[in-house]
């Protein structure tokens, strides 16, 4: 049913055919989650869940930059593997089976993104940091407890197992307790409370709304209102049936839904900012819808199976309803014939140079099929001003003295301040796609029209 649900969902159908890596996120995500909870859970050969989860999670870090934050959690559970000894691990020799392709993983996905995406990088990472520093409290408080729960463990390891045995309830109450608190605040409460705020990007004069206050809300528009308190309800029901497998899974999932339930990088483009949540967050509310419904289907009495079968039957209906639209809209079909027309009239492998100050542009809109699909260079320049222009001018003339073609994108006031001959020519497209709104689920289906302002560069003429 999980299966069922999660393949009715909107966002999941829309990301499925959208060119980003949330789903190869997702599937190594809990294939290594699958994995990972049979390993601990101590079900089947050890040593073979142990490198399929150490694969599965290890090669999440070369997908997406922003699973940094799984470290931690994978982090705190080695060193209460390390700690515990055999008392938390049967088979201690299996550890290295799971340590050594996932550290090796890691290490190699910091050293790809030094290497060859070190700005991308870098930009995430400080952004990161950032939060950190804004929300100070919550790492420091997980440091704290995380190092204080490490040293119980290997102090007084036996008696501390004995007093959770004792306190186990008390402690479920308190998780659930703690999850309901949430939902209920973040679907009835900060909406009412919050204010939208607008804020200047770092690195552009676009201004973006703030709507971290209605991220409960904003995902029940893909999941529906009942689909939200079912996941909630199932969550629920899990951390009462805790245990290995079920812990690990309501951790790696309960982190990310916390994370960006709570602060969502906000984007100029609402449905594409809810990709976030496709990886994790998704997953985990519909497992946990059908898991409420399992539940109350195992119950003896009729009336309770008749509650799950209707249940059932208003989740995967009202999953099915908020999919309108997004099952049936395929943005810019068309778009590939008309840039496979535009590409005749340039010439093969050429360097084609988008001045376009805005944070996603025509270079990132129009550059990346030209050069994936058409085998064009693609270069944009943000800021002119922040460009050398001996440096910029050097490196056209070693393009053209190479033999081969480079067009300008774009006012052509720099081409001709320095020298370079241009005449602009124009190319039209259009398309439709779905609404890039905000303050409203996207609905409506928008008539696209764009126009390539572009010249080809002559060889530069002599500075006086």
């Amino acid at each position: 049913m999980a299966l069922l649900g999660l393949s009715l969902t909107a966002i999941q159908v829309w990301f499925a055919r959208y060119p980003t890596t949330e789903m190869l996120t997702q599937y190594l995500l809990w294939a290594g989650i699958f994995a990972l909870g049979m390993w601990l859970a101590g079900d089947g050969p050890a040593d073979l869940w142990a490198l399929l989860a150490g694969v599965g999670l290890g090669q999440v870090f070369l997908v997406r930059v922003d699973m940094l934050v799984l470290l931690p959690i994978i982090g705190l559970m080695v060193l209460v593997l390390l700690i515990g000894g055999r008392k938390v691990l049967a088979d201690r020799s299996s550890l290295l089976w799971f340590l050594v392709p996932f550290g090796g993983l890691v290490l190699h996905s910091f050293i790809h993104a030094w290497l060859q995406s070190r700005p991308y990088f870098v930009i995430h990472s400080g952004l990161g940091l950032r939060l950190l520093q804004v929300n100070w409290v919550i790492p420091v408080v997980a440091i704290v407890t995380g190092l204080v729960g490490l040293w119980l463990l290997w102090r007084y390891g036996a008696v501390l197992g004995q007093s959770i045995g004792r306190y186990r309830r008390y402690a479920l109450f308190a998780l659930i307790g703690v999850t309901l608190v949430f939902a209920v605040y973040g679907w009835f409460v900060r909406p009412v409370l919050g204010e939208t705020i607008i804020r200047a990007d770092s690195y552009s004069e676009l201004a973006i709304p703030l709507t971290d206050h209605e991220n409960w809300v904003r995902l029940g528009w893909y999941l529906s209102p009942l689909g939200i308190w079912l996941g909630v309800a199932g969550i629920c029901v899990l951390i009462w049936q805790m245990n290995r497998r079920v812990a690990t899974m309501l951790a790696i999932g309960s982190l990310f839904a916390v994370l960006y339930l709570w602060n969502l990088r906000a984007n100029p483009h609402q449905i594409y900012a809810m990709r976030r949540y496709v990886p994790a967050v998704v997953p985990l509310f519909i497992i946990g819808g059908a898991t409420f419904i399992g539940w109350l289907a195992r119950h003896r009495q009729t009336g309770w199976k008749i509650a799950a079968g209707v249940l059932a039957v208003l989740w995967l209906g009202g999953l099915g309803w908020s999919a309108r639209g997004f099952v049936s809209q395929a943005d810019y079909n068309g778009m590939t014939a008309q840039l496979q027309a535009f590409d005749e009239k340039l010439e093969p492998g050429s360097v084609l140079l988008f001045n376009d100050p805005a944070p996603i542009g025509q270079g990132d809109f129009f550059g990346t099929p030209l050069k994936f699909i058409f085998g064009h260079d693609i270069y944009t320049v943000r800021d002119l001003a922040a460009i050398n222009e001996q440096d910029l001018a050097g490196a056209i003339d070693l393009w053209q003295n190479s033999g081969r073609a480079v067009y300008w994108f774009g006012d052509t006031a720099w081409p001709d301040a320095n020298g370079f001959r241009a005449q602009t020519e124009q190319y039209e497209l259009s398309s439709q796609y779905l609404e890039q709104s905000y303050e409203h689920k996207p609905e409506t289906v928008m008539d696209g029209q764009w126009v390539l302002s572009y010249a080809l560069l002559g060889s530069r003429t002599p500075q006086q």
